[in-house]
C-alpha cells in the first residue's frame, strides 16, 4: 500500500505511546526532586529554630549570669538558678530561671523579684518550637561548681515539639560554662 505524500500530520500509535511514556517519566523525576527539596528545606527549617532559640537562650543567660553579683544556693536546683544582680536602677533584684513544663512542653521561663510573672524564653509551640529537656539530680540543666569564683554549668537538649514524622526531627544539646564575675 502507497502512502500518500500529500497528507499532512498525524501520529503512529508507537509514536504516541513513546511520548507519554516520556511525559510519564520526566513528571516523575520532577517531582522526587521537588520532594527533596521540601524535605531539605523543613530539616534546615527545624534545625535553625533549635539553634536559634538555644542561642538566645544561652546569650541572654551568659550576660546576666556574668554581671551576678551572687548566687543562691540555698533555691538553686538542678532545674532552678537564682541569682542576685544589679538592675538599671541600681538596686538588687533576684533573677530566676527556670525549666519547666508549660503547656506540657519542657521550657524556660525567666522571672525578677520586681516583676513575679514568668516570662517564656523558648518559642514552644508546635510544630515550629523547641522543647526543653526537664533535667534531674544526674542530668542537671543547672549545676554549680566551686563557690570562689562561682561558676555555673548549663545543660540543655533542645529538641522539635510535637510528633513529627522521623524524616524531619532535630535536636541539639548546649552546653555552656559560666563564670559569675561578682564572687571572685
Amino acid at each position: 500500500m502507497k502512502r500518500d505524500s500529500s497528507a499532512v500530520g498525524g501520529f503512529t500509535l508507537i509514536e504516541l505511546l513513546i511520548v507519554v511514556a516520556l511525559v510519564i517519566i520526566s513528571a516523575g523525576v520532577t517531582s522526587d526532586i521537588i520532594l527533596t527539596l521540601i524535605r531539605s528545606y523543613n530539616k534546615t527549617r527545624i534545625s535553625n529554630e533549635i539553634e536559634q532559640n538555644g542561642n538566645f537562650l544561652t546569650l541572654k543567660l551568659d550576660r546576666e549570669l556574668r554581671d551576678a553579683i551572687s548566687i543562691d544556693t540555698t533555691q538553686t536546683t538542678s532545674t532552678k538558678l537564682v541569682f542576685t544582680i544589679v538592675n538599671s536602677s541600681g538596686t538588687q533584684d533576684t533573677v530566676t530561671y527556670a525549666v519547666k513544663s508549660v503547656s506540657g512542653v519542657g521550657s524556660v521561663v525567666r522571672s525578677t523579684g520586681s516583676s513575679p510573672t514568668e516570662v517564656l524564653l523558648t518559642n514552644n509551640s508546635s510544630p515550629e518550637g523547641i522543647a526543653v529537656e526537664v533535667g534531674d539530680a544526674s542530668n542537671p540543666n543547672f549545676k554549680l561548681i566551686g563557690s570562689s569564683p562561682t561558676v555555673v554549668k548549663l545543660n540543655f537538649k533542645m529538641y522539635q515539639v510535637g510528633s513529627p514524622v522521623n524524616q524531619f526531627t532535630g535536636q541539639t544539646t548546649i552546653r555552656d560554662t559560666i563564670v559569675v564575675r561578682g564572687t571572685y
